[in-house]
């Protein structure tokens, strides 16, 4: 909008000043005609030449003298005619203009420098003159070089007694025509950039009359210039509760002298629909009349704010289940923290319930049925619980439950053998029985807690203590249960570092390669690259276990510098192998430590210098929620990489923040819609609306939308009427080790 709004306000203010400009050639043309009139009706007694270096004062004792004197000095070309045309006099003004020796312009006819076109104009204009004491007439004359040059002739009548002859000033045009044109220019993209606008625009005068409407603001709003001929019909239509605030804001509008934002209202369509406008105003010419008029331009902002409360709700409410999530539970605990140092009689307790064996129902009937088991167990839980209490949903198969204002801590035992023995009997879903079991851990408010991580960490001890007892059970949290689990915990870091450590060593890391499709053509486009840690005994080891160590470590930067340099050195092998494969693109995601690191440019660069791959071929990933705790201190990264040619993409977009319109202050190519909003957006309405202002919004500043975890054909089919241009997910590809890619890359070099 900003772009298209400051092209509007450029053309505006090039139209203003050509017209003042075109206002001065008026005014200095008008001064000569009415001077020389006066001097030939005898209405002066005294002519002031005045030039830089003197100012002389002539009477009118010889009014040819001062005639000629006159002429001479001033700006415009000055001739005395006979009425067959001749030429008498002739100033110098009017042989520069016409390139020729004065010598050469006295006694010829003046018809000789008129285009042979415009000659009869110019006979007629003679005649007409025998009869009007003055008129003037626009004319093309021909240099003595033979350029056209466009005039202005203004012709007074002098009685000479017998005969007459015609004194005419001759306005060099050219300028002003050119001006003209350029102002016609001006108005012409004006008016094509206010009728072609995507935003809703209008435009007034002072007095309240409408001039002009674009369709888009016919389109959007259902009322046309014939409804709305003043603009208080548009408030009485708009603005049912509002009209008196708006009406202020109108009057306001008249005193402007810059463009204002008018802010956010809501508006009702010619059929009945609430939608949210973001009104911009700003002033613009003056009418022939002396009126001021002003233009008024909107964004729809309906949409995005309904994305944007979404978002804010998803932020706070687990998407699958509905339950309040880490951010909510963790204020809530907080919260209840406060209260109890305010009333030492004020106890709580918090209770982590993990559902057994939960993997196999994933592994053996599938994701959707796991999704349909944990919300059928959210609703379990819920009715289990208080009215006031809170069940929050961690992740995973892992529950919270914060029971608030317990008399004892013998009630919170009741809930929770509540809780266990719902799980006595099986749950029925897609006419299948499914029988599960869980352990649960409680832990109870102290004075000592004065941390909400510190209850959970309690409760989730006592939860590993029920399956290390036998699961389908729960414990109760005891200090000595931490200094067991601590140690145990800590070895296991310990231990995990040192063998980390090992792995950089001897190039224990592999690369997968998710392939990322255009889900316009179904090309294959590029790909993202996933680091994996092949241990030597134990397999393969997922980065959720071992990446947030590296970073504490800082061993994060030594692995993310050999991913960066692995995944550019793969993508320009395969382009010099493929040739369908040159402009592919390597998505590589970049840690909050590497940006922080002084020299991250520059190891940028050193890779791709190293490694011979285009700046054009990489793409860095940074997630959302790292972004945005850090926008000030990654803002000269990201410029430099944007200067280099190297694409940016926002990766879980939509989980981070809870707005969207901080996106185009950000030198970013691509958003990556997080998976969260794509698991259900074949069945839920939030997920399609939330995804549908995303890339509404994303595409209306330029940037390419990617869609990742894309695992069924209706995802993917959902995507597509959206308008998402990329996609990435089980449906396409699984993640592919280097020989299984370029396999990939052979088929489908083949099948094209």
């Amino acid at each position: 909008m900003e772009d298209s709004e400051s092209r509007i306000v450029k053309l505006l203010q090039t139209i203003d000043e050509l017209q003042a400009q075109i206002r001065v050639l008026r005014e200095q043309k008008t001064i000569a005609q009415q001077t020389i009139q006066a001097i030939r009706l005898g209405e002066v007694d005294a002519v002031v030449v005045s030039t830089e270096e003197v100012e002389k004062v002539f009477t009118l004792e010889g009014v040819d003298y001062i005639y000629r004197l006159f002429v001479e000095q001033m700006g415009e070309g000055a001739a005395t005619v006979s009425w067959e045309g001749f030429i008498l006099y002739s100033n110098q003004k009017l042989a520069k203009l016409l390139g020729c020796p004065l010598e050469n312009i006295i006694g010829s006819r003046f018809q000789k420098f008129v285009f042979y076109q415009d000659l009869p104009r110019f006979e007629s204009f003679l005649q007409q003159a025998q009869k009007q004491i003055a008129i003037t007439e626009e004319i093309l004359l021909i240099s003595c070089t033979g350029n056209e040059i466009p005039v202005q002739l203004s012709l007074s009548q002098l009685n000479m007694g017998n005969t007459y002859i015609y004194c005419i000033i001759i306005t060099d045009l050219t300028e002003y025509k050119r001006k003209e044109e350029a102002l016609r220019e001006s108005e012409e993209r004006f008016r094509k950039s206010f009728i072609d606008s995507p935003f809703p625009m209008i435009i007034y005068a002072e007095d309240g009359e409408v001039l002009e409407i674009n369709q888009a603001w016919t389109e959007l709003s259902g009322y046309s210039i014939n409804d709305l001929r003043k603009i208080t019909n548009w408030l009485e239509s708009a603005f049912a509760e509002n009209q008196d605030l708006m009406l202020s804001l109108i009057e306001r509008i008249y005193q402007i002298d810059r463009k204002v934002n008018l802010g956010e209202f809501p508006i009702k369509t010619r059929w009945g629909e609430q939608r949210i406008w973001n009104f911009h105003s700003l002033p613009l010419s003056i009418l022939p009349d002396g009126r001021k008029t002003f233009m008024s331009m909107a964004i729809d902002v309906t949409d995005r704010n309904r994305a944007e409360e979404l978002l804010r709700r998803n932020a706070l409410y687990d998407a699958l289940t509905g339950l309040p999530n880490r951010i909510l539970l963790m204020d809530r605990l907080e919260q209840a923290i406060e209260h109890s140092k305010r009333d030492q009689n004020y106890l709580f307790a918090v209770a982590f319930l993990d559902l057994d064996r939960f993997k196999l129902i994933n592994d053996t009937l599938g994701h959707e049925m796991g999704d349909k088991v944990l919300i059928a167990y959210a609703k379990k839980f819920s009715q289990c619980v208080r009215s006031g209490d809170t069940v929050a949903r961690l992740g995973g198969d892992e529950f919270i439950i914060l029971l608030l204002d317990i008399h004892s801590k013998e009630e919170a035992i009741q809930i929770a053998e509540r809780l266990m023995l719902s799980f006595n009997l099986p749950i029925t879903i897609d006419g299948k029985l499914i029988f599960i079991t869980a352990s649960m851990g409680i832990t109870f408010s102290s004075r000592k807690i004065v941390h909400a991580t510190e209850l959970l960490s309690n409760a989730d001890l006592a939860m590993y203590d029920a399956k290390h007892f036998g699961k389908a059970c729960y414990r109760i949290f005891e200090p000595s249960l931490y200094q067991r689990t601590t140690r145990k915990l800590e070895v296991e870091k310990l231990e995990l570092e040192g063998a980390l450590s090992e792995a950089l060593k001897h190039q224990q890391f592999m690369l997968y390669y998710q392939p990322i499709f255009s889900l316009i053509t179904l090309k294959l486009e590029g790909f993202e690259a996933l680091v994996r840690w092949k241990h030597p005994q134990k397999g393969l080891i997922s980065p959720e276990k071992f990446i947030p160590i590296a970073e504490e470590t800082g061993l994060i930067i030594p692995l993310g510098e050999w991913i960066l340099s692995e995944a550019c050195r793969q993508i320009k092998a395969w382009q010099e192998h493929f040739e369908n494969a040159v402009s592919f693109r390597m998505s590589v995601n970049v840690s909050g430590r590497q940006l922080q690191e002084s020299n991250c440019v520059e190891k940028v660069d050193e890779i791709l210098a190293a490694t011979g791959l285009p700046a054009k071929s990489l793409k860095l990933e940074i997630t959302e929620s790292l972004l945005m705790e850090n926008k000030a201190s990654f803002s000269d990264f990201l410029t430099q990489m944007k200067q280099r040619g190297i694409e940016l993409s926002i990766d879980d977009f939509g989980t981070g923040y809870s707005s969207l319109s901080y996106l185009h202050r950000l030198p970013f190519n691509s958003v990556k819609i997080d998976r969260s909003f794509i698991t259900n957006i074949s069945t839920e309405e939030d997920s399609v609306n939330i995804v549908r202002a995303i890339i509404t919004l994303a595409h209306q500043l330029n940037i390419n939308v990617i869609a990742e975890g894309i695992e069924t054909e209706q995802q993917c089919r959902k995507l597509q009427e959206l308008g998402c241009e990329f996609g990435q997910g089980y449906f396409f590809a699984r993640p592919l080790d280097a020989k299984a890619a370029q396999s990939l890359l052979m088929a489908r070099v083949n099948s094209s």
